[in-house]
């Protein structure tokens, strides 16, 4: 499918430009999710932003490991991979959050990516 798209005229990405794209959509996604967490807890903008944070240096960190293990066949693996990101971006959020919030971010996070 991949290369019938290409043979179509889509773009593709040499090695170094991949992992480029990887760090802007997980900086899109810790935002959006983020956002998405304030709004259900009425968290504090300083309170979304370690959340961004945290999702952030989560993801970035998968996203590393995947793509030094030569990636994944189908961009699906996130979807699966996702709540122990979200649990270990929840267990990063101490600097300005409570201890309550930080447990109902535990509870929330992983259901806020889905197909």
């Amino acid at each position: 499918a991949q290369l019938a798209a290409h043979r179509d005229g889509d773009p593709w990405l040499a090695s170094d430009e991949v992992i480029t794209l990887s760090y802007v959509e997980s900086r899109l996604l810790s935002v959006r999710i983020a956002e998405e967490a304030q709004r259900r807890t009425g968290a504090l903008p300083e309170e979304r932003e370690e959340v961004a944070e945290a999702i952030r240096l989560e993801l970035f960190a998968a996203m590393e490991r995947v793509h030094s293990e030569g990636g994944r066949r189908s961009s699906g693996w996130i979807y699966e991979e996702w709540p122990v990101i979200a649990a270990a971006a929840a267990g990063r959020c101490v600097k300005t959050i409570s201890h309550d919030l930080r447990l109902r971010l535990a509870g929330l996070l992983p259901g806020l990516l889905a197909r």
